[in-house]
């Protein structure tokens, strides 16, 4: 973030606190590899909201991936870093993939539509920036029915629910 961007942010920030307001990213807009564009943020009332000191500051960068002049990536920054990100991975309008990050800038989990159907039906999880986990709903139902254990990026073992009940009833072990 340059200088004059900084200070017009800590500003916008006193400004709400001077009107015990809240302070929100109205707009932000990026490109993430290009950088940001263009900055605003709007005051709104807390309204029985927690005040702005007391939980760490939230900013959403808006990314249009494919330049079509729809935002289809939303990145929420915390302190500096960033914590989840939200992608429209086929352009439909819809949340596909979300990303969550640790503060080190290493994936931790991953939830995605792998069938662009509006629903979350794959979830991996990681441990030190690799895949321990891989859940599936491989029928599309919403309900977990695969899971993938994984070790140093080989799949140890797989557990699977072949009755619909949500509990493994068939494991295969590599």
């Amino acid at each position: 973030m340059s200088r004059i961007m900084k200070k017009a942010y800590e500003d916008d920030t006193q400004r709400c606190r001077n009107r015990k307001m809240m302070r929100l990213p109205n707009f932000m807009y990026c490109i993430p590899i290009f950088g940001m564009v263009a900055v605003s943020f709007t005051c709104m009332e807390s309204k029985g909201a927690e005040p702005e000191s007391s939980r760490p500051p939230v900013d959403v960068v808006e990314s249009d991936v494919n330049k079509d002049g729809d935002i289809d990536g939303w990145s929420y920054m915390n302190g500096g870093y960033i914590e989840r990100q939200e992608i429209d991975m086929n352009f439909d309008g819809r949340i596909d993939s979300v990303f969550m990050y640790e503060r080190d800038g290493r994936v931790k989990e991953e939830i995605l539509d792998t069938n662009y159907d509006g629903k979350m039906d794959n979830w991996r999880y990681y441990n030190g920036g690799e895949v321990v986990k891989d859940s599936i709903d491989s029928d599309f139902d919403g309900k977990i029915d695969v899971w993938f254990y994984i070790d140093r990026g080989r799949v140890i073992k797989m557990e699977e629910d072949t009755t619909g009940d949500g509990n493994p009833d068939r494991t295969v072990e590599y």
